[in-house]
């Protein structure tokens, strides 16, 4: 239950860009807490839905849908600490960002800590690189 209204919410500056950027080379989900149509709202209102290709809200634990619907090669990015609990019991790998809603004592349970879109853009990546190319 928000306290405020939806349509006052806006996103943090460079998301947008960095949306753009990370849907022309991935899949793009956002696992909430918060109803669909909460989620849906705010998104619109910033002309982003279009980028994300699943909406999972509700009430179901998020590391029951990452177990449910990520693979090894998943990335779990969340401002909060449930994001990056739920990352580690799915043992997907969890990129804590520190602009959003906990500090970072809250977020140590993830694989990496950023705290900006660059730093966010270059954790992507090297986990890829690692990944793919066996760095």
């Amino acid at each position: 239950m928000f306290l405020f209204p939806v349509d006052s919410i806006n996103l943090f500056a460079g998301s947008i860009d960095m949306l753009k950027r990370l849907n022309e080379q991935f899949r793009l989900c956002i696992i909430s807490a918060s109803e669909e149509q909460i989620v849906k709202s705010i998104l619109q209102k910033h002309n982003a839905l279009t980028y994300f290709a699943h909406l999972y809200c509700g009430n179901t634990p998020k590391s029951e849908t990452l177990k449910k619907y990520a693979d090894k090669d998943s990335i779990m990015i969340g401002d909060g600490i449930s994001d990056m609990q739920a990352a580690k019991i799915a043992q997907v790998y969890g990129i804590g960002v520190l602009w959003g809603w906990q500090d970072k004592d809250m977020l140590i349970e993830s694989s990496v800590l950023v705290e900006n879109h660059a730093q966010l853009l270059e954790a992507i990546f090297r986990f890829y690189a690692a990944r793919f190319y066996k760095i």
